[in-house]
């Protein structure tokens, strides 16, 4: 499996408290203004990197760069204009780099891929290779700094005394980083399938009926967990009523309760083996809320292409 460490810098949209739709309702709240990305492979005991990748995208919809941005990634709006290209053309140009065969991408904590997700729904893009995604902050969290706080890149750098690579907030060279911290992981190629997704919220959740791990599962066990109503406990009177079933979406199960005057959402995970699952719960803000029926609408859609597939082909 080809192993790739993505990077991106990106900029907010939101303008007069609003920020961009498209025809189909979709909003982007960032926008993507650099994807980086280097291939990595295990030499003996050793992590390597190979081939890397990098394009500037010009920031069309928002139209700028704001400044906060333009001072930590010193990329401006001129300087896009000239060097960069309209997320299509970027995104088809990382699809390339990514190939056709099966794939897994790491990025430093989640928002990379929900930002890259993001713009890909607000352009009507999916995947060619759809790619399996590991947080390589929470791995390098749970075996480089364990019963630490989550660390940015360069406080990990620093952490392992090692000096950065090239420019910190310029995606490849931040990629490169990622990679290099990673390659100090024992085992680190395994470690791929044995960390636990949720490690940074285990420790974090000190409300045991938030967070649950069920261990040492068979498969027709965890096909009943995953069917449960509720598969952390959660006190009765506040669990209202369920306003986004239990879905599928990028390896996790998401559902999504209104409880009073907040959100819920559990979150559930199946380890890369099958054979445990976590899961949590927490309150989430509406900006979360829309992504999250985003993600459901599109998973209805395709659920509904697969079974209109299914009954075409039956007959």
């Amino acid at each position: 499996m080809k192993t790739i460490v993505l990077d991106m810098e990106w900029t907010d949209t939101c303008t007069g408290g609003k920020y961009p739709q498209n025809s189909g309702k979709d909003i982007l709240h960032n926008e993507v203004i650099q994807i980086g990305a280097v291939c990595i492979h295990e030499t003996g005991t050793s992590i390597e990197t190979g081939e890397t990748f990098i394009v500037n995208v010009c920031p069309v919809v928002l139209g700028k760069v704001k400044k906060d941005v333009q001072k930590l990634t010193g990329l401006s709006y001129e300087e896009l204009r000239k060097s960069g290209c309209r997320f299509k053309t970027a995104f088809q140009a990382f699809q390339t780099f990514i190939g056709n065969e099966p794939v897994r991408i790491l990025t430093w904590d989640t928002q990379d891929q929900e930002v890259l997700e993001e713009n890909m729904r607000f352009w009507h893009l999916n995947y060619e290779n759809e790619p399996v995604f590991i947080d390589l902050q929470c791995l390098c969290g749970q075996y480089l700094f364990p019963g630490a706080e989550r660390k940015s890149v360069e406080n990990s750098l620093a952490a392992l005394q090692m000096e950065p690579f090239g420019e910190l907030h310029n995606a490849l060279d931040d990629a490169v980083n990622e990679a290099r911290i990673f390659a100090r992981v024992s085992g680190a190629m395994n470690a791929l399938t044995t960390y636990n997704p949720f490690y940074f919220v285990c420790g974090k959740v000190s409300d045991p009926q938030k967070f649950k791990i069920y261990m040492n599962l068979s498969r027709p066990q965890i096909f009943e967990i995953i069917h449960q109503d509720r598969i952390c406990s959660m006190d009765m009177e506040n669990v209202g009523q369920v306003i986004i079933p239990r879905f599928s979406h990028n390896g996790k199960y998401i559902k999504v309760w209104h409880c009073e005057n907040i959100f819920m959402a559990e979150y559930t995970r199946i380890s890369k083996d099958k054979t445990c699952v976590y899961a949590y719960v927490r309150e989430i803000t509406l900006t979360e809320l829309d992504k999250i029926k985003n993600w459901h609408t599109i998973h209805k859609a395709r659920k509904e292409e697969w079974l209109r597939r299914v009954h075409s082909d039956a007959r």
